[in-house]
């Protein structure tokens, strides 16, 4: 069983295994919508680890200039 919150269109804003403070409702764990819920929470944690890992190299590419400029490489 999980335990949701929905907004007031009804769509899920939270989906938890254990009852929690502000819940409105339950759905079965094999739910199609808690499924989906999920599988969009992967994509969405997937997307914020590629954001990161795109501003670290960022970092790395504007100290590798850095160095370049200071040797007079560049």
């Amino acid at each position: 069983m999980l335990y949701v919150k929905r907004d007031t269109w009804g769509n899920l804003q939270q989906v938890q295994a254990s009852p929690f403070e502000g819940m409105d409702g339950e759905l079965a764990a094999d739910d199609q919508e808690a499924l989906a819920w999920f599988a969009n929470q992967t994509v969405e944690s997937s997307l914020l680890q590629l954001k990161q890992s795109d501003l670290d190299m960022i970092r790395v590419l504007e100290d590798l200039i850095t160095v370049l400029i200071q040797k007079g490489v560049v």
